[in-house]
């Protein structure tokens, strides 16, 4: 009989989500949801609660009928401070019309009150400004594609921005078109766009009014998903248009009087769907679908690679095994981190969430689900829409069921609506073969403020295959900085024997957690 006690601590927290869950790396977990991992490495931090955002009073638009898909921040007409924009809709229409709001606890209202603005669908993929000029698309349907744009200071919206046979072409089935951006190098604004022959981007000139339609060319057997700047370039991250094909990313000096490209990297036989540059790294998110595979059951994933220059290639940092397909709907560099709105199943839960990627302040990659948006065990799916980050508050646009909904960062200090999870990965105190008996678990954490709880529960050897939880405790005292249990508080009954074991440690009320630990005892015996 063996009789060796263990005392377990945990306070290293920045190193994510994996999906390798017998993983030693205790900085990593199998599950971390609205929590701050990258501020401290040393502390989970809760992120304030989500609110429903607003329209002003009198405003004949709300949620429902604005259909609120995309957000960008700008001047506002005066160039005297920032406001928040958003494209929605013409009233019973799918026309693009503008709205803003203050920032940051403003309410929706339309910009300008004509209601008739265009006359054409809105495309929702592209909505960005560029002096003091918003552009987006309409009808990307292969036959009436066209760029249209509402001028910031004096409110006008013009349909026909720019037209012509090359964006015409511009084809949703064949990859439609990318969210833009204004590259800081040469201050000009650059459109991705897909047609059934091929790939190509607009590069518009406002100092010179110049618009190229076609300034670059890719292959035909590829559909670009997503730009960003890389240094001096723009970097250009394209899928295969058929099954098995190589996502690449390309480099280009942004001139269009050259046909070449200054650099291409092979990202792998996934399909690429966000490439930006994090740390001086180009990040690449990529997902690979089971479909594609007949009979196969187990190829969801979604995969983070790094590219940092020179002939090494890409190095996989994050590989997570997902036990549905995965969907992503737009992303965003802020704070020197990665966000991503997607769709996913993880070990069996539904997640339609905001995800963030990127270093912490100890200088670790991690990945986290910054926000969940709804989690379940079945499909209930929201579509998702769009979200922009500014500082410290996100805003989110997604159909629930089919209400469209826009939520927001609490505009005062609340936690209690979203509960923030810590998922340890799973444990077996070097041996799962040997039997262990749970002597004890300890959660410790800053001063509890008024509302403040913590919740710690567990799940052993087979149930760690499933989605229930037995709680240890769930535990409220204002003031107090630990808690611990030696059996299940509410029942008295002992604390379990395992051979392996996962914690979940969940708080609310803005409890913040800094580490937590457990006592165990192996009782088993070996064979050998």
């Amino acid at each position: 009989m063996i009789n060796k006690q263990i005392t377990t601590l945990l306070d290293r927290f920045d190193g994510g989500i994996t999906s390798q869950l017998r993983s030693r790396k205790q900085k990593e977990c199998s599950l971390v949801a609205n929590f701050d991992i990258f501020s401290d490495a040393n502390r989970l931090l809760p992120h304030r609660d989500l609110d429903s955002d607003t329209f002003k009073i009198g405003e004949s638009y709300t949620a429902a009928n604005a259909k609120l898909c995309r957000y960008l921040a700008a001047t506002n007409a005066g160039q005297t401070g920032t406001l928040l924009y958003g494209l929605g809709v013409v009233t019973g229409q799918d026309y693009a019309k503008i709205f803003k709001r203050d920032l940051p606890n403003g309410a929706w209202e339309v910009v300008h009150p004509a209601d008739a603005q265009d006359t054409v669908d809105r495309d929702e993929n592209v909505f960005i400004e560029y002096k003091n000029v918003i552009y987006g698309w309409s009808r990307v349907d292969g036959t009436n594609a066209r760029i249209w744009s509402f001028a910031l200071t004096t409110g006008t919206f013009t349909t026909s921005a720019r037209t012509s046979a090359a964006l015409n072409a511009a084809d949703v089935a064949h990859g439609g078109v990318v969210q833009g951006l204004v590259h800081s190098k040469d201050d000009i604004l650059y459109l991705p766009y897909n047609t059934v022959n091929g790939s190509f981007i607009v590069k518009y000139n406002a100092g010179t009014t110049t618009w190229t339609d076609v300034a670059i060319t890719l292959p035909s057997n590829q559909i670009i998903t997503s730009i960003c700047e890389y240094g001096n370039y723009l970097a250009i991250a394209v899928k295969p248009r058929i099954a098995g094909g190589q996502s690449i990313v390309y480099l280009w000096d942004r001139d269009a009087s050259l046909t070449t490209l200054s650099e291409k990297i092979n990202w792998g036989n996934e399909e690429l769907q966000i490439i930006e540059e994090i740390n001086g790294s180009l990040i690449g998110v990529s997902t690979l679908s089971a479909g594609i595979y007949t009979g196969s059951i187990t190829g969801y994933r979604m995969l983070i690679k790094q590219w940092g220059g020179g002939l090494t290639g890409t190095t996989i940092i994050r590989e997570i095994l997902l036990t549905d397909t995965i969907v992503i709907k737009g992303e965003q560099k802020a704070n020197n981190l990665l966000y991503f709105m997607a769709f996913t199943q993880i070990r069996d839960v539904y997640y339609h969430a905001i995800f963030t990627f990127g270093i912490s302040s100890s200088g670790v990659w991690g990945l986290t689900i910054d926000r969940v948006i709804s989690t379940g065990t079945v499909v209930t799916v929201p579509t998702l829409k769009g979200f922009t980050v500014i500082g410290d508050k996100l805003y989110i646009a997604y159909i629930n069921g089919i209400i469209w909904t826009i939520k927001r960062t609490a505009a005062s200090a609340l936690w209690d609506s979203l509960d923030a999870i810590y998922e340890t990965l799973v444990i077996n105190d070097g041996d799962s073969s040997l039997t262990k008996k749970l002597i004890g678990a300890e959660v410790m954490f800053e001063p509890l403020p008024a509302a403040g709880s913590v919740k710690l529960e567990y799940k052993i050897n087979e149930a760690i295959e499933t989605t229930v939880w037995t709680e240890v405790f769930d535990f409220d005292t204002d003031d107090a900085i630990s808690h611990g249990a030696i059996n299940i508080e509410d029942t008295g009954i002992t604390l379990p024997e395992y051979k392996e074991i996962m914690f979940r440690i969940t708080s609310n009320g803005n409890a913040k957690i800094t580490s937590f630990k457990y006592k165990s005892e192996i009782i088993g015996k070996t064979l050998f």
